[in-house]
């Protein structure tokens, strides 16, 4: 791999008064191939207005949001150990670790999987639209879990470690502000988004505690000696490891005003790595977390040929209108992609992949506000949902999406909620694999969807390849859905539905939920090869009730029917990673 030049941020900042000084249409910073280290996000204003800035390629030119860590020395037969006299006073301190380039493990409890705690919050949710919880949870439901006996042990070091608390769609993020042994409680420095046992969820995983080192490649910061440990590879020595710490959580900040926008910038040609992330629940959609890029105020900009991985947070984050994320590469993010509202953006032919490392609750691209386009992007491997968006007028078509929903629930490759006259069109999702509802579902529409029309996609190996829930009026026509095992589709507290000219085919039974939501059921063809074709009457959301599925104005095809999911390959929709 080729060596790049270092150079400190002062470069950069330099280039840029130079070009605020240059007459409209004339204001460009180009950057040489090399690795920018930066002490300080680069801010940009409308004073900025009409820049190029650019570098000379993606991986050539490298802006670095950490600080490299040197002073290594061994300690005992497994560790080196770093001394950081700034966490020691408690100026500095992080939550991720970037080791030749990549994301280094932080140490964590239990090493796989999680503890269950002993918390209960028997509140029923009322839907966001009903306005959440039935009753508003104390201070102390949202700021204490109890831990069973010995879950932690002695162990425990309150001053250093961290929590992540597993809601149902999300999860929390908190630091530890006490720790009382004799009640088995731990008290958070910051509240969770919901109680610990909302949803009936009692999951919980501590980080950063010296006994959570257990395999290479993971690490631990004390926060009072101090003392950063890394177990180093096999192949890892102490003179030849590069470790990056964060000193950001954003490496480029648009900062426009509502009179005075950040207007026609041109931002291409670079890559952005290695950030932080700040201790807060991240919310829905692990929103709350910055971006490498964060936006404000932005208006008719333009971000091209950009590699943003290995960052804490999302890639790119903020508000904006009539602008454009294209031929973009997002991976390896800590939370997600692309986080955007404002209106009229065009986000095409991006790729992003691996996404939500430290937050599952992360999205691939979430889109609110208006007449939005979302066009040929390639998703793979996020642990909630890939494409989401809300309110009115958006158009997501000719995606392809792989294997979302691995590590939450009640999520989608592509998920509309909130939202009106979403038109969703030839996109490709497959390999997802889902439980009952709430679950992991092809193409959502959710709470308040209205005027929506899913028309023209394709989903293969998908359980839920259509999954509705409290919406209305919405089209699905032309879809073709293919799997080889049981396959639904759900309605449930849905209305006003039209189901047309749509291909299904299954391996076993197909079973639509709720179906008297659908007022024009016609022209769809329907086989189930080695079961049946079900109606499933459903209470509330539980299922009372199976018969037959009339067939009316539709065609059940025979079960010996050898249609275009039988011709499929075994390897059909592999993503290339």
């Amino acid at each position: 791999m080729e060596r790049l030049p270092v150079f400190s941020g002062e470069e950069i900042f330099r280039r840029l008064s130079e070009s605020r000084s240059l007459p409209a249409g004339k204001k460009r910073v180009k950057l040489p191939a090399g690795r920018y280290f930066l002490e300080w996000p680069i801010i940009l204003t409308a004073a900025d207005n009409g820049l190029i800035f650019e570098g000379s390629g993606p991986e050539k030119t490298q802006l670095i949001g950490a600080s490299l860590i040197t002073g290594w020395h061994r300690q005992g037969k497994n560790f080196l150990a770093a001394y950081l006299a700034e966490v020691a006073s408690g100026k500095w301190f992080f939550r991720h670790l970037y080791v030749n380039g990549s994301a280094a493990a932080r140490s964590r409890l239990p090493e796989t999987g999680y503890f269950e705690h002993e918390s209960v919050f028997d509140v029923r949710w009322m839907s966001t639209s009903g306005g959440g919880w039935e009753r508003k949870p104390t201070a102390e439901e949202l700021g204490s879990l109890v831990y069973r006996k010995g879950d932690p042990g002695r162990w425990f070091d309150p001053a250093s470690a961290e929590i992540t608390l597993v809601h149902l769609w999300d999860e929390s993020l908190v630091g530890v502000r006490r720790h009382d042994d004799s009640r088995r409680r731990i008290f958070f420095s910051n509240p969770a988004g919901h109680p610990a046992g909302a949803f009936g969820v009692r999951k919980y995983a501590i980080w950063n505690i010296r006994e959570g080192l257990r395999r290479p490649g993971q690490w631990y910061l004390n926060r009072k000696s101090g003392q950063l440990v890394y177990w180093p590879r096999q192949h890892e020595k102490a003179d030849a490891i590069e470790v990056l710490a964060p000193l950001l959580d954003t490496i480029v900040s648009f900062q426009g005003e509502e009179k005075q926008p950040v207007e026609e910038i041109v931002f291409q040609n670079l890559s952005l790595t290695a950030t932080g992330s700040p201790l807060k629940a991240g919310g829905f959609g692990a929103r709350e977390y910055p971006g490498a890029i964060e936006l404000d105020n932005v208006r008719r900009c333009h971000f091209s040929e950009l590699h943003i991985h290995s960052v804490g947070g999302q890639a790119i984050r903020g508000q904006a209108d009539e602008t454009t994320v294209e031929n973009c590469r997002f991976w390896l993010t800590g939370a997600g992609g692309v986080v955007l509202s404002g209106r009229d953006n065009e986000i095409r032919k991006n790729e992003i992949f691996r996404i939500g490392q430290a937050y599952r609750s992360a999205i691939g691209l979430w889109l609110s506000g208006y007449r939005h386009k979302v066009v040929g992007n390639r998703l793979a491997d996020t642990p909630y949902t890939a494409i989401a968006c809300s309110q009115d007028g958006h158009l997501v078509a000719g995606n392809v999406i792989k294997r979302a929903v691995t590590g939450l629930t009640d999520g989608a490759a592509i998920y509309v909620t909130f939202a009106q006259r979403v038109s969703v069109r030839g996109n490709y999702v497959s390999q997802m694999k889902g439980g009952p509802p709430p679950g992991a579902s092809a193409y959502y529409l959710d709470e308040q969807a209205k005027g929506c029309l899913v028309e023209n996609n394709l989903a293969i190996d998908v359980d839920y390849p259509s999954h509705n829930h409290m919406a209305v009026g919405n089209r699905l026509s032309g879809n073709i859905f293919l799997n080889r095992r049981e396959m639904r589709l759900s309605f449930p507290k849905c209305s006003g539905y039209i189901f047309q000219g749509n291909f299904l085919q299954a391996g076993g039974r197909i079973l639509f939920t709720n179906p008297e939501a659908i007022r024009h059921f016609r022209d769809n063809f329907i086989c189930s090869q080695k079961g049946k074709i079900q109606a499933g009457l459903l209470s509330g959301y539980r299922l009372v009730h199976l018969r037959p599925l009339p067939e009316g104005q539709n065609i059940f095809l025979p079960q010996d029917f050898s249609g275009p999911g039988l011709s499929l390959p075994e390897e059909a929709g592999k993503a290339e990673r």
